[in-house]
């Protein structure tokens, strides 16, 4: 009797170590790849420029020299060049997108952006002639 029920004990706890390792498997993508910005958010006023920096993480480790596309979802708000340098155009808002893609299947990471109206008034240039 003792031995049915350490048999039983031991199978139990064989299922669950097996179906606690396959936990983290299952909750991840397929590819284990995240495409993530330095900020997930971002204000800029018209007329500003930034550059925005795209990383790609497999397994929690950066991919060092990952290419990435960019590209605006609205670009009469902001553009973004093939470097990252993304120029505010209109106010609004506008969602950037960093593609990556290895062996068939694309990832993508979003870095919103607020764009506000440039600050008015002040100098913004200044010329003395000499008399």
């Amino acid at each position: 009797m003792k031995q049915t029920i350490w048999k039983r004990i031991t199978s139990l706890m064989l299922v669950w170590v097996l179906l606690v390792s396959m936990i983290p498997a299952a909750l991840a993508d397929e590819t284990g790849i995240k495409v993530t910005f330095e900020q997930e958010s971002i204000s800029m006023k018209v007329g500003e420029k930034k550059t925005l920096k795209a990383r790609v993480i497999k397994d929690g480790a950066e991919i060092t020299g990952a290419s990435v596309i960019y590209t605006s979802r609205d670009a009469e708000r902001a553009k973004i060049s093939e470097s990252g340098e993304v120029e505010a155009l209109a106010v609004g808002s506008v969602t950037i997108v960093a593609i990556y893609e290895a062996e068939g299947k694309k990832t993508e990471g979003i870095c919103q952006i607020t764009v506000t109206e440039a600050a008015s008034g002040g100098v913004t240039a200044l010329s003395v002639t000499p008399t």
